[in-house]
């Protein structure tokens, strides 16, 4: 099934959105993949996308409008700073909240995590 615009427009919000919090963290492309579970190779294809031209498999010549070179912080610039996710390392795991995480379903995740009170 083809996606909408809507579907294609939410997803590029997002992959901008991701590429901004990867280039805020200040962690290597693929170290950030690596702790956000992110496919590297899809990450380097939205950067590729986002930054350098039309979609893999359209010839220039076949796009709508007429290519224009931007500078890469002009395609993903933010009125407000993206928050960072907060990252609880363990003994045994890592601990990713990004800042839409409920406040509910982490109180009891947490209490998880600490175990039963002696």
């Amino acid at each position: 099934m083809k996606k909408t615009d809507e579907q294609k427009s939410r997803e590029r919000a997002y992959w901008c959105e991701v590429i901004a919090r990867q280039q805020v963290s200040g962690l290597a492309r693929k170290q950030f993949c690596i702790n956000n579970g992110i496919s590297y190779s899809t990450f380097k294809n939205w950067i590729y996308r986002l930054t350098e031209g039309p979609e893999i498999g359209k010839k220039a010549e076949d796009a709508l409008f007429t290519p224009v070179l931007v500078k890469e912080a002009e395609v993903c610039s933010h009125p407000e700073p993206v928050e960072a996710p907060l990252i609880m390392d363990f003994k045994d795991f890592r601990l990713i909240i990004t800042p839409n995480f409920g406040s509910e379903t982490l109180r009891r995740l947490l209490s998880v995590v600490r175990g039963p009170h002696v």
